[in-house]
């Protein structure tokens, strides 16, 4: 039910109760967590790999990862950091939740953490049409990141989010007052917010598909608007606001320099040894600018040999990815099993 009312706000048809940001977009889905909503970060690794593999035989320009894991430590050192770096130095855009961990400063979850991807954190309409009584709603995940990054990068919509119901899914049955009606479900969380912006990113390219994943970001960012009184590292930029975007003129992006993360570097290694040397040893001695990332053939890594072991995955508590909807502080510990996480009661808004 989650992945479906997420497919719902991005391109649900026209003709739809709740029409998508995006109706002529086509989805292409990418299950990584099972029907509780759990999963383990090698499955989302997994997950990002395929989408790499084949974005170019079934077009797919942008990823929506409405999932999120607590950040233990930098974006450098975390392994979903290194496979969203991999996606986006490949041409996707990779538009991530922030979480529900507000309103306490450093919430951003992972893969949210990571400096290239759009971070995107919830914003309340108070269901009227106009942003002037837009608020940010206290769940919403607040900056900045372990690495002091600011994060979110903007707020969407995400407080009461009508979209596409799975009649007996698992939300469907556990939200029984959140049905509106026979085929629509409302539900809160950046996770909803995410999907809207991922609407709005398709929208960009498909105005303008020769954009890249910076220049969409770009586009995105300068286009919000701030939340008058909110608070600026929850919010951002401020509110998306797609029109803007869409009417401004493509942006001049230098790029994001910032350190890539290591396991980004040792997935590569194999095919950056003819521009960095053999003597490559950790991403601390590359920048991101020194590489030329449209000469890589992406086609061209063997998954099969990359040692996702080499990353230190002390470094996130891969055992609970999850939605971002998701209260942990319900979860009962003692029932839990390091590699099936489940709990006993959600709280949804």
């Amino acid at each position: 039910g989650h992945g479906t009312h997420m497919a719902g706000i991005v391109a649900a048809s026209r003709t739809f109760t709740s029409p998508g940001i995006a109706p002529d977009a086509s989805l292409v889905s990418v299950r990584v967590l099972d029907q509780n909503g759990s999963s383990r970060v090698s499955t989302v690794v997994l997950g990002l790999e395929w989408v790499i593999a084949h974005k170019a035989s079934l077009g797919i320009r942008v990823v929506v990862m409405a999932l999120g894991a607590p950040a233990a430590g930098s974006y450098r050192e975390d392994p979903l950091a290194a496979a969203v770096e991999l996606a986006w130095r490949s041409g996707l855009v990779v538009v991530t939740a922030a979480g529900n961990q507000g309103p306490g400063a450093g919430t951003v979850e992972t893969p949210g953490i990571d400096p290239l991807v759009l971070t995107v954190g919830a914003s309340d309409d108070n269901g009227t049409p106009t942003p002037a009584d837009d608020v940010l709603p206290i769940w919403s995940s607040v900056g900045p990141t372990p690495d002091g990054l600011a994060k979110p990068d903007l707020v969407a919509p995400g407080r009461k989010i009508v979209s596409v119901r799975v009649q007996g899914s698992t939300l469907d049955v556990q939200s029984p007052t959140h049905v509106e009606g026979p085929s629509t479900i409302r539900f809160s969380g950046t996770s909803q917010a995410t999907a809207v912006a991922g609407g709005a990113a398709a929208l960009l390219l498909q105005q303008r598909p020769d954009l890249n994943p910076d220049e969409t970001k770009a586009l995105l960012v300068q286009g919000a608007r701030p939340v008058a009184g909110a608070n600026a590292a929850a919010q951002g930029a401020g509110l998306l606001d797609v029109r803007r975007s869409l009417a401004a003129p493509r942006p001049h992006v230098r790029g994001q320099h910032l350190p890539p993360a290591n396991g980004l570097i040792r997935a590569l290694r194999p095919l950056l040894t003819d521009q960095l040397g053999d003597d490559l040893l950790d991403a601390d001695q590359v920048r991101s600018d020194q590489i030329r990332w449209d000469q890589i053939r992406w086609d061209q890594i063997r998954w099969d040999q990359i040692r996702w072991d080499q990353i230190r995955w002390d470094q996130i508590r891969w055992d609970q990815i999850r939605w971002d909807q998701i209260r942990w502080d319900q979860i009962r510990w003692d029932q839990v099993r390091w590699d099936q996480i489940r709990w006993d009661a959600i709280i949804w808004d």
